[in-house]
Order: structure tokens, then C-alpha cells, then sequence
């Protein structure tokens, strides 16, 4: 026959203890041995254990039924189920009602609403004191672009409680390591990150970028500026970087795009070459590729290869986010149009034998060329 175990005798088996409901019946039934305990005096001596609140004040005034919770440590989430189970129990229909004194539930959230706030209270001052005690040696008092001693109108403070530090910054060393982090991208493709300290390079905290958020708005504020659209959006989001990312994809694709074509480097040629390619392509020009491509990775770079790059970043916009950065840009006639005029502007001396062009025909937009204006699209006079 099958030998079966039985919970209450297999040691194999932990005995499982519900340790909330432990606590609360030894603080219930304290009332009978909380006078072989040590005095309030010693308790309140010793430190409590961590995620418990001790009481504090004198018991000595007060019912010995409400006296036997200051011998019972326990924390917040359980000082809450024990008010919520004594004003359930303790009502004028209830057989106990006489038993307890009078004002007994109100006396209990009275006591605890006090000794909150007192913790908290005791908690700002060691607050305060600390950060007193910081400020006198703070870390990192130098501005990272000229080397020299932060003025205290442009000073951002962040917070080191774990290494009980306080690093003085510049505001435009903090926002652009901001800016950096929440609107990195790997090629294309945004990726942000959570912002960092810009001495030690460690992510910052929620308080502490609830901190630096609020002194740069503040900043702002002084000086009559709307804070940047990113910056903005990242507030709005609560700081929190899954949600900023979902809420904001296309400001970050724009964002990771237009840091792609900053500049032109080895990073970035081989699609600035393909993009010329296929804009040369569809405005039916005729090139020779292997000269582009010898232009395109000449040095030095030209104001050709800067206008060509704002050209690729403009069209990679237009057709990937369908986003329209240029105000002339209301077809694809237009950009065939800009297109023909920076190819046309390429003389020999930029490609090296070029093939010649043929004769094609203009197209109507292309006249007038000179007096063309955005508002004579719209049929606006000047």
C-alpha cells in the first residue's frame, strides 16, 4: 500500500505560519505580558527593525488596552489592517462595544496620524542637516566645457545619498547629458536610456531626476524660455522612459534621423551615397555613379557635401515619417526640383568627368525659378 504523508506529520514539509496574523494576535494579546517587557524608556532607545514604526511619546496616559501597542513593532502595511479591523469590529451593534474604551478606534488613528507625523518631521530635519553638511564639500564645481567654477545662476544640484555627496553642475552640462541619453539612437533607430550623472556616469534615480527635471524648468522659467519639445515630452511622461518611448515614437525617429545625418562620416556615407543615388534617379538626371561616390568621400567635405547630407536627412524624413521639413515640399515635383538645381550646381571641378547631360524637358515648376516663393504656391501676392 501506497505510504501517504500527512501535513501534520511530515518534516519534510515546512510548517506554513501566516506571520501577519502572528503578529497582530501577539499585539492583541500583549495586554497581559507587555508589563514583563522592558520599560518604553529602554525600547525607545534601541532602533526598531528596518520596514517596522515603533510609537513614540509616553503610554503612561492612556487605556492599557491602547498601551500594549506601543510593545508591538509593526509596519505600515500592517498598522492599516489593524485600524480597518478594529473599526469593523468595535461598532455599537457589536457584543465587544463595552469592552473596549470609550473613543477607542479614534484614540488608535489618532496616535498613529501623530507618530507619522512625527517620523516625518524627524526625517526632515536629518534631511536637512545632511544636505547642510554636503553642501560644504560638494563634488565636481566646475563647468566640463570651459573648465571653470560654476556661477550660482547657472548651477544644477544632484543628490548622492548613496555616497552622501552633492555634485554642482552646470545647467548646459546636465540638459545636453539629458538630452543625450533620452534621445539616443543606434543608426536610425531611437534607443533611449535613463539619464546619468554626467561626473560618475551612473544612472540617477527617480527622485534624482525628478530633481534635476524640475531645476532646469525652474531655469527656464527665469530666464522667459520654453524648455525644448523632448525635454517637455519626457516630463510629461511622468519620467518614466517605457512610456516616454511609447508615447513619443515619431519625435524620437525624427530625433535618431537627424542625429544620423548631423554629419557626414564613415558611419553614415554608404546611405548618403544610395540616397543621392535614388534621388538622382527618380529626377531622370544622367550620372555616373563611381564619380559620385569619388566626390562623396573626397576631403576636404565642400558646402556641396553639407547641402547634399540636408538634402538626404530632408528626403529620409519626407518618405520614412512622411514629415515635411521643407514648406516647398507639398509634391514630388518639388523635390525633383531642388534636386536638379543642387546636381546642377555640381560643375566638373566638383565630379570628375561627368558625363554629359542631355537635353530634358523643363517642367512647368521650374520656371521662374529666381522670383519662386513658398506664398506663390499658396496664391498669395507679395
Amino acid at each position: 500500500m501506497e505510504h501517504q504523508f500527512h501535513p501534520g506529520l511530515d518534516r519534510r514539509q515546512p510548517r506554513r505560519v501566516n506571520r501577519q496574523r502572528a503578529i497582530l494576535l501577539t499585539s492583541e494579546n500583549s495586554q497581559l505580558d507587555f508589563m514583563f517587557q522592558s520599560s518604553w524608556a529602554e525600547r525607545i532607545l534601541t532602533p526598531a527593525i528596518p520596514g517596522r514604526i515603533r510609537l513614540f511619546g509616553s503610554p503612561d496616559n492612556f487605556h492599557p488596552m491602547i498601551q500594549k501597542y506601543w510593545y508591538a513593532d509593526m509596519s505600515l502595511k500592517q498598522w492599516i489592517h489593524l485600524i480597518e479591523s478594529i473599526s469593523a469590529e468595535v461598532t455599537e451593534t457589536s457584543l465587544f462595544f463595552h469592552l473596549y474604551p470609550e473613543h477607542f478606534v479614534q484614540t488608535v488613528k489618532q496616535i498613529f496620524i501623530t507618530n507619522q507625523r512625527v517620523r516625518w518631521l524627524a526625517w526632515k530635519v536629518v534631511q536637512r542637516w545632511r544636505i547642510r553638511i554636503w553642501m560644504k564639500r560638494t563634488q565636481c564645481n566646475i563647468d566640463m566645457i570651459d573648465m571653470e567654477p560654476v556661477a550660482d545662476r547657472d548651477a544644477i544640484f544632484v543628490t548622492d545619498t548613496r555616497h552622501r555627496q552633492i555634485h554642482r553642475f552646470h545647467r548646459r552640462d546636465v540638459f545636453q547629458n539629458l538630452i543625450s541619453n533620452i534621445g539616443m539612437s543606434d543608426e536610425m533607430l531611437p534607443y533611449p536610456r535613463q539619464p546619468t550623472n554626467p561626473w560618475t556616469n551612473s544612472p540617477l534615480t527617480l527622485a534624482q531626476t525628478m530633481s534635476v527635471c524640475e531645476q532646469l524648468v525652474m531655469d527656464y522659467a527665469k530666464r522667459g524660455k520654453c524648455p525644448p519639445v523632448m525635454f517637455a515630452a519626457f516630463c510629461a511622461a511622468r519620467f518614466d522612459l517605457k512610456r516616454f518611448q511609447a508615447d513619443n515614437s515619431s519625435l524620437l525617429a525624427q530625433h535618431a534621423i537627424c542625429s544620423y545625418y548631423s554629419d557626414l562620416s564613415s558611419d553614415n556615407q554608404e546611405s548618403v551615397y544610395e540616397t543621392i543615388l535614388q534621388l538622382l534617379t527618380d529626377a531622370n538626371l544622367h550620372y555616373s555613379p563611381s564619380a559620385i561616390h569619388r566626390w562623396l568621400y573626397q576631403t576636404p567635405q565642400t558646402v556641396l557635401h553639407a547641402e547634399w547630407l540636408r538634402m538626404v536627412r530632408d528626403y529620409t524624413l519626407y518618405i520614412n515619417l512622411h514629415v515635411q521639413i521643407r514648406p516647398t515640399w507639398v509634391s514630388t515635383a518639388y523635390i525633383v526640383r531642388d534636386v536638379r538645381r543642387l546636381y546642377n550646381r555640381m560643375t566638373p571641378s566638383h565630379i570628375v568627368n561627368p558625363p554629359p547631360p542631355q537635353a530634358l524637358p523643363i517642367s512647368p515648376l521650374e520656371n521662374d525659378a529666381e522670383n519662386y516663393t513658398f506664398s506663390s504656391l499658396l496664391g498669395l501676392s507679395m
